[in-house]
């Protein structure tokens, strides 16, 4: 599955937000040719906000390994006797991981379509969709590991999974929502004031 995260997963995210995200209408534009300043002077895409995006990203990441990591540590034991090990926490993170991707290309759209709806929220569902036929197909198809027999069973009934589907993603985008309003409210660029 690790495969599939980028071409299933996490690919219509970034296709909705390349392709029909605008900062404003073209009538806009017209009436405002200051509002082409932003992109011919690279504002947004030069080396330092390359930087912001790899700062994030290891942020991102630290936290999406370490908060689920920490969440599990103890050791969680199911009455079938199951404790968590690898594929609990791997899963648990990789559902994380396709959540935050998906709700961050969200927050850094600035015009929602229903394409953007369908790509992010359909990208989200089709991962756990995903989770679920194949956890449930061994051993009647051979080509599922099986490790994976009843794995999203396993983690629908573990609570610290729920906690971790919740919480994590909050706390992980928190700094980036906030930073996002700090932005808007107090530092606006010409198309947010437009």
């Amino acid at each position: 599955t690790i495969g599939m995260f980028n071409i299933l997963f996490t690919s219509l995210p970034p296709l909705a937000l390349g392709i029909f995200d605008q900062t404003c209408s073209a009538k806009t534009r017209e009436e405002n040719p200051m509002l082409y300043k932003t992109s011919q002077q690279s504002e947004l895409f030069n080396i330092k906000q390359f930087w912001l995006w790899i700062g994030t990203a290891i942020y991102h990441s630290v936290l999406l390994f370490w908060m689920p990591m920490l969440a599990m540590k103890t050791g969680v034991s199911w009455g079938s006797g199951q404790s968590d090990g690898y594929l609990i926490l791997g899963n648990t993170i990789y559902s994380l991981v396709v959540i935050v991707t998906c709700l961050k290309a969200g927050l850094v759209m600035d015009n929602w379509t229903w394409f953007s709806h369908v790509s992010i929220w359909g990208s989200i569902v089709l991962w756990f969709l995903f989770l679920v036929v194949y956890s449930t197909l061994w051993p009647s198809v051979r080509f599922v590991a099986s490790n994976m027999a009843g794995l999203f069973l396993i983690l629908a009934s573990s609570p610290v999974f729920w906690f971790c589907l919740l919480l994590v993603p909050v706390m992980v985008l928190l700094a980036d929502l906030s930073v996002t309003y700090v932005q808007i409210a107090f530092f606006p660029s010409d198309t947010d004031i437009h």
